[in-house]
């Protein structure tokens, strides 16, 4: 039976949600991220890595009767189409073109399969948001609890000035636990759904909504790791949790030179995509290494393949050379010792790793889920619950494991050490998150742990 307790005028429940790739419903679990990313549709659009000047660039290929869709000065890239196959390859031997890539949308997160088993359980009506414990479904927050969440709060619960970019599947402002959490102003639309509106940031597929929810709420059903910073949608998957190369760099180079985040969270699989498309992984990563040099923290999910990321052919793409880029693992919730271990399904790599967080955990070897308070709990977007005929669809909630819900706990530490240090640097708050993490696994830094599990009481101290 369905039970509805009022809060605020919106009936807010618990739904539980059991999910996997689309069309591979009740074959098994599946951590939330791509298990391994595949090629969903060519594209007419290159990719260019060129030398020189922007406006030399845009004038030669104008000249060939091309069009520059988009040109990042900052990195000397640009989107180009309307070429042939023979002005392409002339072009590929101009002096002024170091790197020429055909462009492609690769399938980055898993979709909800419609086919689903929801169950729901009441929610007591609460309307408090004063106190951690006051979120009605804190009790359940396991990852919030194991890293001190509330002693940071009583340091700071964020400020509003710092600035996190959830480059994701959008946003659901209009949900109970989200609402006055965007810059609205600022989120946009890099996406192919809908792409003639760049203001179409909703989230009409799950996954950018669950991610903000663990970064910045409003502590009605779920708590925070920093409830008061501001958060800003950049929306560069689609509604079916895919994207281009090319909509993750604009999404980047948007977020660090227009919205002026201090904080990106990159909650991305696609360890398959980095194999198969390499020359384009290499040309994301000049987007990611001029965030960091920009002096914004970059946080990233390492992915649910459970891969050795040290192997010959990732190493040169999956790296954190950058003081200000952290590659995330998923942790467990303790076992009855209080030992945690890594997820079954999180990627690894020895030097690699820069931090764990609570991801959930999953039976990898069976066809079950597990516990499902074993794994993580946010918001549900509003659009999915429409979609599911749920009735009130501005507060429910649902469960999810995976690296993509680690990666936003990181996310949420750094901006609380940003809010109470707002002179640190993107370099000095990294190593402040590397220096109190809870050293897990081996001793000193390792593959599965890197330095450790994130402890947000020890980074603000």
């Amino acid at each position: 039976m369905k039970h509805q307790i009022t809060k605020a005028g919106i009936a807010v429940v618990l739904g539980v949600i059991l999910f996997a790739t689309a069309g591979q419903a009740g074959n098994g679990p599946n951590p939330d991220a791509g298990v391994s990313a595949a090629r969903v549709a060519s594209s007419d659009h290159y990719l260019v890595e060129f030398g020189g000047d922007a406006t030399y660039f845009r004038f030669a290929i104008s000249a060939e009767g091309g069009m520059v869709d988009e040109i990042w000065d900052g990195i000397h890239v640009a989107s180009i189409s309307g070429l042939s196959d023979a002005q392409l390859e002339e072009l590929s031997r101009k002096s002024f073109v170091t790197r020429l890539v055909k462009d492609v949308s690769v399938h980055w997160v898993n979709a909800l399969s419609m086919d689903l088993n929801v169950r729901v359980q009441a929610a007591a009506d609460n309307t408090s948001t004063s106190r951690l414990s006051d979120a009605e479904f804190y009790d359940i927050q396991w990852g919030l609890q194991e890293i001190g969440v509330g002693a940071a709060w009583n340091v700071t619960r964020g400020s509003r000035a710092v600035r996190v970019g959830i480059l994701d599947t959008g946003i659901s402002p209009d949900h109970v636990d989200l609402m006055g959490k965007y810059d609205l102003d600022a989120s946009m639309n890099f996406s192919a759904s809908n792409p003639s509106d760049p203001k179409d940031y909703i989230d009409r597929h799950y996954h950018g909504t669950h991610v903000s929810a663990l970064i910045a709420s409003n502590n009605l059903g779920v708590a925070s790791v920093a409830p008061d910073v501001t958060l800003v949608g950049v929306k560069v998957l689609d509604d079916n949790g895919n994207a281009t190369f090319a909509s993750l760099i604009a999404g980047i180079m948007y977020a660090v030179d227009f919205a002026h985040v201090d904080v990106i969270n990159l909650s991305l699989g696609g360890i398959g995509a980095l194999i198969e498309y390499r020359h384009l992984a290499e040309i994301l990563h000049r987007a990611i290494d001029y965030a960091a040099s920009h002096d914004v923290v970059v946080v990233a999910s390492a992915g649910n393949d459970d891969t050795d990321l040290c192997s010959d052919v990732l190493r040169r793409f999956v790296t954190t050379d950058e003081a200000g880029t952290v590659l995330v693992s998923a942790s467990t919730p303790p076992s009855q010792d209080g030992s945690e271990a890594r997820a079954c399904y999180s990627n690894y790599g020895d030097g690699l790793i820069t931090l764990a967080a609570p991801g959930g955990s999953i039976d990898c070897n069976e066809t079950s889920y597990g516990t499902m308070s074993d794994m993580v709990i946010s918001a549900m977007a509003p659009a999915v619950a429409r979609r599911l005929g749920l009735k009130n669809p501005d507060g429910w909630y649902m469960f999810s494991s995976g690296t993509s819900m680690a990666a936003p706990i990181v996310s949420g530490v750094a901006a609380l050490v940003k809010s109470a240090h707002p002179e640190m640097h993107s370099g000095a708050i990294v190593a402040q998150l590397k220096n109190t993490a809870d050293d897990l696994g081996t001793p000193g830094r390792d593959g599965e742990f890197g330095y450790g599990r994130v402890n947000a009481e020890k980074a603000l101290r």
